[in-house]
């Protein structure tokens, strides 16, 4: 699947053993299908170009050795709650008043951003 195309990017004059970094901006404007995808970049001469090594202009994004890959998932959202800290003390006499601060740590573990408008409850 293709994410995003560069046509007839000019190159000419590279010296020998430079480099030239290139920005792509993937835009798939209908989002992924549910999967796993590898970032792969292929680099195909517009005119005919007399290479040693034509196998060397495939390159699939590598971290640590590692091919990255781009997980596409269905939307959702997973709210997880963690104590923090708490400010309450460590003995009361039965029947006294509690009081102290507790905070909860609410994360959003999905892939997707809350609504605006959402609350929740803590209990």
């Amino acid at each position: 699947m293709e994410l995003a195309t560069l046509a007839n990017y000019p190159i000419g004059g590279m010296l020998s053993g430079t480099s030239r970094f290139v920005n792509l901006l993937a835009n798939k404007v209908d989002g992924l299908p549910a999967g796993e995808y590898t970032l792969q970049a292929v680099i195909t001469p517009v005119q005919d170009l007399d290479e040693t090594d034509t196998e060397n202009n495939t390159v699939t994004t590598l971290v640590g050795g590692q091919a990255i890959t781009v997980v596409s998932a269905q939307p959702f959202v997973d709210l997880r709650g963690a104590f923090r800290s708490e400010s309450l003390p460590a003995n009361i006499v039965a029947g006294q008043r509690l009081y102290g601060l507790v905070v909860v740590d609410i994360t959003n573990g999905g892939n997707v951003p809350l609504p605006l408008t959402q609350r929740v409850n803590i209990t």
